[in-house]
């Protein structure tokens, strides 16, 4: 059996040509997501009835959005460029059972890693690497929830993990860049960062299949 192997560099140059194939359609994404946050952040501490159905109106746009992102990026890396133009976009969106499956599946991670995080820390950090790809399985797969948490456990196991680790803390630091720069290093670094975990994700389930991993 053939290990799995998997550069992070080369990765993050795939990413970086993705953006730059089509640099308007992913900084408009990211602009949007970018002011979903903003939004979220300014507007989290007031409890008037009305900001209280603006944040939950942001919340559907933002799990709607997140969707899309997963399916854009995805769509990215699996080389399909005919789907990554804004006419597309509806072709991205969920449906009503998609966008609540996507809910729960981000409840029972939040759920699963939280109590980790009550046990020692270690433990959810554990959690949160394994389930990593729990909410992209499921747009990908559209597999439901159960089969969506597994898949993505089995997906991130043995030497696999410090790969995933190692990829999630580079998104991180991605963003956290953009954030520091006035949120307009954003655009590019969001991009890329999501575009890095497809790749890896995608990397892993071509492995999968051919009995790799």
């Amino acid at each position: 059996m053939t290990p799995f192997n998997f550069s992070i560099r080369t990765a993050l140059k795939q990413s970086w040509h993705s953006f730059a194939a089509h640099p308007a359609f992913f900084t408009s994404m990211a602009f949007v997501m970018v002011i979903f946050n903003l939004f979220t952040f300014t507007h989290n501490t007031t409890l008037t009835p009305q900001h209280t159905v603006l944040l939950i109106v942001v919340f559907i746009a933002v799990i709607l959005w997140s969707y899309v992102w997963i399916s854009v990026s995805l769509a990215a890396v699996d080389g399909k460029d005919d789907l990554l133009n804004y006419k597309s976009l509806s072709l991205h969106m969920p449906n009503v059972r998609q966008f609540f499956t996507m809910i729960v599946i981000g409840i029972a991670v939040g759920i699963i890693v939280g109590v980790g995080f009550v046990l020692l820390i270690i433990p959810g950090i554990y959690f949160l690497v394994r389930l990593a790809f729990a909410t992209i399985a499921y747009v990908d797969r559209q597999n439901g929830v159960m089969q969506s948490l597994s898949y993505s456990w089995h997906l991130v196991k043995g030497k696999i993990f410090w790969t995933v680790f190692l990829v999630l803390m580079i998104a991180g630091i991605l963003t956290v860049l953009g954030s520091i720069t006035l949120m307009i290093g954003l655009l590019i670094t969001y991009p890329i960062a999501m575009l890095l975990i497809a790749n890896l994700y995608r990397a892993l389930t071509n492995s999968y299949k051919n009995g790799m991993v």
